[in-house]
Order: C-alpha cells, then structure tokens, then sequence
C-alpha cells in the first residue's frame, strides 16, 4: 500500500474509465486524462462523458474513483484468505510462475470451499521474491433483496529508479436487483510516464 499512498507525489499521467451497462447494452461511460506535475495542480488532458450513472454500486464513487480508491477497497487490512485462523475455509495452490515486466513471477491461488461463508471467493497474488506486484480477488455479497458479484486487479509496476509505482487497477461489478436488469460497472485506473520519484517505492 505504502506504493499507492506516495502516489501524488512524482510526476505522472493517469488513465481512468468508466463504463456502466443495463442489460447487454453501455449506458454510460466516462474517460478521463490528467496530468500530474507537482507543485503545479493537475491537468485535465482530455475528458468525454456519454450517458447518466444509475446508484446502487457498493464500494468507491464512480465520479471519484481514483487508483488509491481501489487500492484502499481491494487490499484489506486483514483478509480473511491470509489469516490461520479460517484457513480451513479455502484451498491453497501454487500455480505456474508467469511473467510480468519481463521478470518471473510466482503465482498462489486461494479458494473458498463450497460451504465456506466467506465474501472472497477466489484470489490470486503474483510475487516477484517477497514482492507483491498484483492481485486479482473476486468478491461476492448476496441478501434477500440482490447479489453482487466483483471482481478486481490491482498491479504495481517497477520505476526506473528501481522503485515499485502504482500501474494499473481494474474493478467489474454486477448488481442484480429483483425484476430489474442486471447493472455492470468496469472501472479502471492506469498511470504512466512517471517523473523522478521524491521517496523510494514500495510494494502494496
């Protein structure tokens, strides 16, 4: 996290989109670049907007959402699927190393058991050494009254400073409502085109 809290800090460029859907169909989207120059305020690069956002999505605004926002709401502080004390309610794996950056990473996937009353339902972490660099969870909230299934991304990237910066995040969520069509919203921050950076990078 200590990656994401410095981000305001070095210069960079931030990507953010929106999009949400009824049904099968977009019903609004909203893009945005701004340009990040300390002591200067941002600047706004370029924006469109297209539609009206329906409420009802749990979790950061959709008008606010910044990188932080999402790195904040993905990674809790203590998460059930790290902790010994439900370990019983999921299934560890170590899956084949991948790649990111052109380094090798390792991968380890978490899932819950079928009869585990638990919100996480699947998650993955890609560790380069002792290093997380990105995490995918999937997330899922039933009531009575709907069900909302999420699923996010968040990787951090190395800086030519030999620093880890934030790089991108993602959230999808579906919202079913009784008798209404189902509500997707994607969401999505990228940075790029850092500066120097003021203070050592770190990993989330």
């Amino acid at each position: 996290m200590q990656a994401f809290a410095q981000v305001t800090a070095p210069q960079h460029t931030r990507y953010s989109r929106v999009v949400q859907q009824l049904g099968q169909s977009p019903t609004a989207i909203v893009e945005r670049i701004v340009r990040q120059a300390p002591p200067q305020d941002a600047q706004v690069v370029a924006q469109s907007e297209r539609g009206a956002f329906a409420g009802g999505f749990s979790g950061p605004s959709q008008n606010t959402l910044t990188i932080e926002d999402l790195a904040e709401h993905i990674v809790e502080e203590d998460p059930a699927h790290l902790s010994t004390r439900f370990s019983e309610d999921f299934v560890y794996q170590t899956l084949p190393d991948t790649v990111l950056w052109n380094r090798p990473v390792q991968v380890i996937a978490i899932r819950a058991r079928t009869n585990a009353a638990q919100p996480v339902q699947y998650a993955r972490y890609y560790l380069d050494q002792e290093t997380v660099v990105a995490i995918y969870i999937e997330r899922v909230r039933r009531t009575l009254f709907f069900s909302e299934n999420t699923r996010y991304y968040l990787q951090i990237r190395p800086h030519k400073s030999g620093a880890w910066v934030p790089y991108h995040a993602h959230v999808y969520t579906e919202l079913a409502l009784p008798l209404r069509p189902v509500r997707r919203l994607g969401r999505t921050t990228t940075l790029y085109g850092y500066g120097a950076l003021t203070t050592a990078g770190a990993a989330p």
